[in-house]
């Protein structure tokens, strides 16, 4: 089971460290952030967005295996962001549905959150198939970003909590 604490400065290591190639930063934040992620890009990015709650997951052994927000929206809704389960060899093994449960549990137990939406990469598919299983369903609100003179199509999912 994973459990969530906070995420502060002592955690920036951990994240930047699985970052490790622009590929994953994007799937991660968009474009968001420049790739290296740096500590100030995340000092940052937290001044600039105070509402957002920020989580590191943590396995039962309290090694940190995964990060993800809760992002407030309108009327008791919520939006995750910047999903990643870290470690390369920590894929595939369910603990995104995990991650994506504890998060959806601290926003109703804790925000009053009722739903909860997501963007994701068009062609993600490993993260795709996550928040379906997870119950997420497509809905349509897409858009797409330009990044190093390619576009990229990104789909919107929700979730009633």
């Amino acid at each position: 089971m994973l459990h969530l604490i906070p995420f502060t400065k002592n955690h920036y290591q951990t994240l930047i460290n699985w970052i490790i190639d622009e590929e994953i930063l994007l799937k991660f934040a968009g474009i968001g952030f420049q790739y290296p992620l740096t500590q100030e890009q995340l000092d940052q990015y937290i001044a600039k967005y105070p509402d957002r709650k920020l989580y590191l997951a943590l396995d039962d052994q309290e090694n940190p295996v995964g990060y993800g927000e809760i992002i407030p929206q309108e009327e008791n809704s919520a939006r995750l962001g910047h999903l990643i389960i870290g470690k390369s060899q920590n894929r595939g093994l369910g603990l995104g549905q995990k991650l994506i449960q504890a998060l959806n549990n601290e926003s109703k137990s804790h925000l009053q959150i009722k739903n909860m939406d997501l963007f994701v990469l068009d062609g993600n598919t490993p993260a795709i198939n996550c928040y379906l299983k997870s119950g997420f369903n497509f809905i349509p609100n897409n858009f797409s970003i330009s990044y190093k003179d390619k576009t990229y199509q990104i789909l919107k999912m929700t979730i009633v909590l």
